[in-house]
């Protein structure tokens, strides 16, 4: 099922019979692209049917071994991110003009803005990233996407697709499911929209050292498990203990002596 947007000109794609849920879906300017990540997302929720829902990420892919690696990229993104939101932590630094303004070619400028910014990973290598979106005129007024990796262009050009797809999905919810609608802590988000201002945009890209031996040694005590299916691996990624249900819970386990829980909300989709 293809989802048109009249303010966000990008390509979304959705996979049907999935009532009352967005999910499969993908977002972006690659139409053949979007169906190989659909139908992987597919694989992702149909393989973890018949598992307990304590897992920390879960990826899917033709190769097994980047399943594995994306796997292990969602999960730093989802820490990462949780103890960025529940702890209140600063952005490092803000996205370099360039890539805003090649994301507001998709966007209709006249009623949004888009900021985002780099936030501390927590394997303290890679490159995470969170854009956000914002129309103070229609809900959802403000969203966020968020990602993980080892290019800087390519994560934050990741984050933005993620942000333009909740702000698709959250509107075509409101419509067509108006009861499944997300609630997005707006307050919050504007706030850390708000705080980029304070930093001077630059034109250059940073360019960081990926160390594979640091990743690896974030996830000696976590356990991956990775199965083969007639479309492709799908791995997960467990912690040491049962993954918490809230951001809050999860930033916990990742919280530095000096920090305390300031956020409660949630704060993605």
């Amino acid at each position: 099922e293809q989802i048109n947007s009249p303010e966000i000109r990008l390509n979304t794609v959705r996979e049907q019979g999935y009532s009352g849920c967005f999910r499969p879906s993908a977002t972006g300017n690659d139409t053949e692209l979007l169906h190989r990540k659909l139908s992987m997302e597919k694989l992702e929720i149909v393989a973890s049917e018949a598992r307990e829902n304590d897992f920390i990420s879960c990826a899917a892919h033709e190769s097994k071994s980047l399943s594995i690696l994306n796997a292990k990229f969602e999960a730093i993104e989802r820490l990462s991110v949780a103890s960025w939101w529940a702890l209140d932590r600063p952005w490092k630094r803000p996205i370099n003009e360039a890539t805003l303004n090649y994301f507001s070619f998709f966007i209709d400028d006249v009623n949004f803005s888009i900021n985002g910014g780099y936030i501390e990973s927590v394997c303290e290598t890679g490159t995470t990233c969170i854009v956000i979106i914002k129309n103070e005129n229609k809900y959802p007024l403000l969203v966020l996407g968020s990602s993980y990796g080892i290019d800087e262009a390519k994560v934050a050009e990741n984050a933005f697709f993620e942000a333009a797809q909740s702000w698709i999905a959250s509107d075509w919810l409101s419509v067509n499911h108006p009861y499944d609608a997300p609630n997005w802590d707006s307050g919050h988000l504007r706030r850390r929209f708000n705080a980029l201002e304070k930093f001077e945009v630059s034109e250059i890209t940073c360019e960081s050292v990926f160390e594979t031996l640091k990743m690896d040694g974030f996830f000696h005590d976590k356990k991956i498990i990775t199965e083969k299916f007639s479309a492709g691996y799908v791995t997960w990624v467990y912690l040491s203990e049962p993954i918490p249900a809230y951001n809050y819970e999860v930033a916990d386990l990742f919280r530095q002596t000096d920090e305390v829980i300031k956020v409660y909300t949630q704060c993605n989709f």
